[in-house]
């Protein structure tokens, strides 16, 4: 079983003559081998935060997040085991089975107050990828679901590294017509420059860097990206406080636990109604 002990304990092998890139090396692969084995048993679950327009009180959105359910009931969080999948390559298995799921949950959702755009995470890794924009676009077709139901959401600090495979894979994604969110976002003025030529659509600041600003540069960071046609969104609004600073420098499009915490697809459902 993937846990915290899988990372810890030295299970299977001797470590004493090991360097930490060998050990690193060998805990990735029994992750790999534990993330293998959790898609076949259905134990990978996608969970989605619902986003909100705190200013109209609605549901606009949900950002999808795996969770690894083990048989006991155990919630292994995903940081235990995305980093590990992402260093291996195998992240591509990860983020398509996520890709189904979600299209699953859409599907299923057709023309109810649930059918809200849901935000999908995907490695960067993929732009080394060339057919990852079409690969997209043939998963949703298979399933029926319409473009402008999923966004790609991209780590932003690899999206201002402008490495230039991730710039083509960005273009084409935008290109097949999808709303691109770049992902953990502490920027300024110039940054939203190049999340502009990205491509980019919406920019999703971090807590921990919202939190930070004071209320003018906040304010001026809004006011920068509606010049620019970018959406500043917040996430880890956790408290009425927040929520009532956001909106004062312009933001309104936000999620967190103040709103709700990531839950299943059933209870989104319960939640958009």
């Amino acid at each position: 079983m993937l846990n915290s002990y899988t990372l810890l304990e030295p299970t299977r092998r001797a470590r004493d003559t090991m360097d930490i890139d060998q050990i690193q090396h060998e805990d990735d692969l029994l992750i790999v081998e534990d993330a293998a084995r959790a898609v076949e048993e259905h134990e990978l679950i996608a969970y989605y935060q619902p986003i909100v327009d705190a200013g109209a009180d609605g549901v606009v959105g949900a950002e999808a997040l795996v969770r690894y359910t083990m048989s006991d009931g155990t919630i292994v969080p995903a940081g235990l085991f995305v980093p590990a999948l992402d260093r291996t390559d195998t992240i591509f298995g990860l983020d398509w089975y996520m890709a189904e799921e979600v299209c699953g949950y859409l599907q299923g959702t057709q023309g109810t107050a649930a059918c809200v755009p849901v935000s999908l995470n995907f490695s960067l890794r993929h732009a080394t990828m060339g057919d990852f924009a079409q690969t997209l676009v043939d998963t949703l077709q298979w399933h029926g679901v319409d473009h402008g139901q999923v966004r790609v959401e991209l780590d932003c600090a690899a999206l201002l590294a402008q490495d230039a495979p991730v710039c083509a894979m960005v273009a084409s994604v935008e290109a097949k017509g999808f709303h691109v969110v770049a992902d953990n976002c502490a920027i300024n003025a110039n940054d939203l420059r190049t999340l502009k030529e990205l491509g980019v659509c919406e920019a999703k600041l971090s807590q921990a860097f919202w939190s930070a600003q004071s209320a003018n540069s906040l304010a001026e960071l809004v006011d920068a990206a509606r010049q620019r046609d970018i959406e500043l969104s917040a996430g880890g609004v956790e408290d009425d406080e927040d929520r009532k600073a956001l909106l004062a420098a312009g933001i309104t499009r936000m999620q967190g636990f103040f709103f709700a915490r990531p839950m299943d697809g059933d209870a989104l459902r319960d939640y958009c109604k």
